[in-house]
Order: structure tokens, then C-alpha cells, then sequence
């Protein structure tokens, strides 16, 4: 998969990636990790086939009616939004008291990332 933030003057490309997981997900580096299930809506962690680092994945399927403007099937999230998501997702938690580890853990590596990125 090929970085979602384009070049400076480049096209960028926002609509989601939709993947099977089955054979997207690259076997050797261990199972997808479940960081949240609720209400139809879940996100995924996972290394994929080509990537060395893993990514996040989400679905909406399960909301009866389907929420519009939700994409069906299982779609990578754009690297740039990663981390707002994981906000997100921890504030949701936090909130209802629910555990956090998995998330907490995925947003510090995914932090961790950028900064190493913008600090070489």
C-alpha cells in the first residue's frame, strides 16, 4: 500500500481503500488486533501483505439502517488520519469506562512514528 499524503502540488487520493482481510493481511506478522467493537462500527490493527508497520482497518457493517455516508466492507484508514482516530476512540472508551490498553498502545507507536518522521 502506498503512503495516503501525497507530494506537495500531487493529488491526493481521500477515498477509502476498501480490502478483504483475508487476504490482505500479511499471516506471519500475527493476528489483526480488535482495538474496538461497538454498535456495528469496528477498527483493527494489523500488518498488511507489503507493509512493514501496521495499519489501522475499519468497517461499519452491523448498523440497521446503514448510516449514510458509511462505507461498507473493511477500509484502510488514511495514515494522516490515524491518530485523530485513535483520539477518538480513546475518548469513547474512557468514557464509558471501558479498557483502553489496546488503543492507549497503538496510539503511542503510531506517535511514536511521527515523530521520528519529522525528526530524522
Amino acid at each position: 500500500m502506498s503512503e495516503d499524503v501525497g507530494q506537495p502540488n500531487q493529488e491526493v487520493n481521500l477515498l477509502p481503500k476498501y480490502i478483504t482481510p483475508a487476504s490482505q493481511f500479511d499471516s506471519a506478522s500475527g493476528p489483526p488486533r480488535k482495538l474496538y467493537d461497538a454498535n456495528g462500527y469496528t477498527v483493527i490493527a494489523a500488518v498488511f501483505k507489503g507493509e512493514s508497520r501496521s495499519r489501522l482497518a475499519q468497517s461499519c457493517e452491523g448498523y440497521s439502517p446503514p448510516i449514510r455516508g458509511c462505507p461498507t466492507g473493511w477500509h484502510v484508514v488514511p495514515k494522516f488520519l490515524e491518530i485523530p482516530l485513535l483520539h477518538a476512540l480513546l475518548d469513547e472508551v474512557l468514557t464509558h469506562g471501558e479498557p483502553a490498553n489496546l488503543i492507549y498502545e497503538e496510539l503511542k507507536i503510531r506517535m511514536m512514528w511521527r515523530y521520528r518522521e519529522l525528526n530524522p
